[in-house]
This record gives structure tokens, sequence and C-alpha cells, in this order.
């Protein structure tokens, strides 16, 4: 049976696909502008939060679940408009990308004066994948600034490097040498967490700015405890259907197994086609489906990977270890697709679609601004920072992004 949604496969979000369909299928009894759907849709949100049972949203979009935030999307996309002139375009209608990002600036407005933990997804969400974070990187000026203003930060990622805290540490180099450099509190230091593996491995800061595992029996609930023996038997299965599936559609792949992954690394210098990466998550993901310990298949762009647990697991471990609820925490990552690894942290978290570390910035930037109004004492320049920070080779102001640098192999 062929997958819904072939040709998007990075498309897919029902409360989008209602807003296309409202504006381009007059066999849905409307057709709207874009200012009418998006007012629509406010109405519908907020009447769904009230009363989620019997909301007209929930007719329309059975498996919306919970939602718990009102979201002025007139306003974010009076906010898009000045960057894009959308509104203005005679024939071409608003795409699935600025749906995306009209979703993402209105629920970073309207979580700024709850929100006390922010995790974030690495790869395509913080650098490049393969990268690592650089000195000069203006994230790492918004990571720091976010700590002064009294959040606790956690990178959330799939890659897991069991008792090699040193691994992560690579990834997290630019950001770790400023807080050296800085001598940054220990008060802000305590606040910022890698967990690695979804959900399996976790590390914090150190007193002199390195990281280190943190004692599971510190953090992990009694849900993240499964049975060895099952743990084994998923990873055999998803091993097996992995090596299946790339032998049936002819792949040149490297099968990698750990303690709580497995997965396929391309050995060709050709990228693998999307398609197929697809087709064999998909195919890892249907042969789960009734797994006894949850995992998490998915495509990582250039790879397939299955983890023992995921990312919603991860992050609400970290808010039990912390103290912090879901209307508290914000999570930003680019896989909220049916075979990303960020789609399930919906459950526990309000969410950041992006798709690149430049939208990232933008959010952050946002964010940042709406903190100075809304806490406190307001976020400012650290006085020994750059005046400007590296922006792909070139100089740039607050706002901009450096993508940092290839990491070492």
């Amino acid at each position: 049976m062929w997958a819904k949604h072939l040709g998007r496969l990075k498309e897919q979000d029902d409360l989008i696909e209602l807003l296309r369909m409202w504006m381009l299928e007059p066999e849905h009894d409307m057709v709207l502008t874009v200012h009418e759907a998006l007012t629509q849709m406010e109405r519908m949100i907020h009447d769904h939060i009230q009363s989620p049972a019997d909301s007209r949203l929930s007719h329309l979009v059975p498996h919306i679940g919970s939602l718990h935030l009102d979201l002025k999307l007139v306003e974010a996309l009076e906010e898009l408009e000045q960057r894009t002139a959308l509104t203005q375009r005679r024939y071409i209608p608003p795409t699935f990308s600025e749906f995306r990002q009209l979703f993402n600036y209105a629920t970073v407005h309207a979580v700024a004066s709850t929100v006390k933990f922010i995790t974030f997804d690495a790869d395509d969400t913080l650098y490049k994948p393969g990268h690592c974070m650089q000195k000069t990187d203006w994230i790492v000026e918004a990571l720091l600034a976010l700590l002064q203003c009294g959040m606790t930060i956690s990178i959330v990622t799939a890659a897991g490097y069991p008792r090699q805290p040193d691994k992560y540490e690579a990834r997290m180099e630019g950001l770790l040498a400023t807080m050296r450099d800085r001598k940054l509190p220990e008060e802000q230091r305590k606040r910022f967490l890698v967990m690695g593996g979804q959900c399996n491995y976790l590390c914090r800061v150190t007193e002199d700015y390195h990281l280190e595992d943190v004692p599971r029996e510190e953090w992990a609930s009694e849900a993240l405890n499964w049975d060895p023996a099952a743990v084994e038997s998923l990873l055999d299965k998803a091993e097996a259907t992995l090596r299946e599936a790339t032998s049936r559609l002819r792949l040149e792949v490297t099968v990698i197994r750990k303690e709580r992954t497995v997965g396929c690394i391309n050995t060709k210098p050709d990228r693998i086609p999307y398609e197929s990466l697809e087709d064999v998550t998909l195919c890892i993901q249907h042969e789960l489906k009734d797994s006894p310990v949850p995992c998490c298949a998915f495509n990582g762009g250039t790879d397939v990977f299955v983890d023992v647990g995921d990312k919603c697991l991860g992050v609400r471990a970290l808010q039990s270890y912390l103290g912090f609820t879901s209307n508290q925490t914000l999570h930003f990552g680019d896989g909220f697709f049916r075979t990303g690894n960020d789609v399930r942290v919906r459950d526990v978290a309000h969410t950041m679609w992006v798709s690149n570390p430049e939208e990232t910035a933008q959010l952050l930037h946002i964010l940042l601004k709406d903190l100075t109004y809304t806490m406190p004492s307001p976020v400012t320049r650290p006085t020994e920072s750059p005046a400007v920070w590296t922006v792909a080779g070139q100089t740039a102001e607050l706002g901009d992004l450096s993508l940092g640098t290839p990491q070492p192999k």
C-alpha cells in the first residue's frame, strides 16, 4: 500500500493541511482568503482548548489531541508579511513552509510569558548535520542569553554515545569554551544539560566546563527501565527489518548496532535517495508498531536509525528531574513529520518546527526580544563579547547565525 502525501514526505501536518484545504478546495464547504482561514483557525483552536472532546476541530482533525495555547495567527501573518508580502501574491497561495512559520511565530510570542525550560534538537536545528558549535556562532550568544534570563536548556539529540560524554562535548565545543572563557556562574552552568540517545544518556556541565555523565539512578524513571531481554529482542527485530529493506532496495550501507540503537549509514559517495530512506523507515515502523518497548525509527536525511525510547520520553524525564511542566516547556526541532524523531514531543511540550539553524536563530531572536519585555531584568550582551558574529564567513549583527564548522572525524 502506498503511503499518503507521496512527494511531500517532509510536509505533513493536519492543521496546515486543513488551512490549505479551506483556501484551495471548494468542495470542503468553504473557500477562504488567508486572513479568513487564519481567523477561523484561531477561533477553532480556542474552542478546542475549552472543549476538546466535542470541538469542531476534533471532528475535522480526529487525531489532533490536546491543545493548550491560544495562537494569534493573524498577527503572526502581519509579522511574516513584512518579509514575504505573501498576501499580495495573485496566483501562488501560501506554501506549507510559510504556514509552518506562521504557527512558529504565533507560538513563540504566546509562550514567552510562561516558558522556563527550552529543549533543542541538534543537527539541522542548532547546526548543520555533522558540524559543531563554534565560539563565533550567534547561536552560542543566544543560548547564553537564555541562561541569563533564567531559562533551563537541554539539547535532546538522537546521537547515542554511552559513557562517552567527550563525544557530546565535541559537538558543544564552542558553547562550552565560551562558558569557560566567561567563567559562567555555577547557577547558570547547572541549567544546561545534554540528553543523548533520545532518552537514554544525560550529561551535565562540570566546574571546569566539560561534560560528565549524570548517574542514571538520579534522573531515569521506572518508565525508562526496560527489561534487557526485551530491549535485545526489539533491536534484533529492528536490525532484521533494516537489513531486509536495505537489501531489497539495493542500498549500499553499513549497519551499526550499539546497546540501545541500531541503524545504517551510507557507504557510497552519492547520497541515498530520500524516498529510499523513507521507505526503509516506514517498513521498520510497521514491523515495530506493537513492540512492548517504546522505540523510535526515524529518517535522519542521510541515514536510518532505530532507538530504544524516544524524545517524548526524554523530555518527560527531564521535566520530572528538573521540576517543569509541559506548559513551561518549549522544544525546537526539525523532525515533526511522520518519520521524524521530534513529532512525539508535541505530547509533552510546545513546539517550534524549524527546517534549518537560520530559522532557529530568527525565532530565538524574537523570543529574546519578548523576554526583555516580560522578564524582570533585560538581556544584555556580555561586555567581552564581540560586536559582531561570524555568519558563513562574513560578519553579521545580532539576529544572524553562523552555521558552525565541520565536526572533526
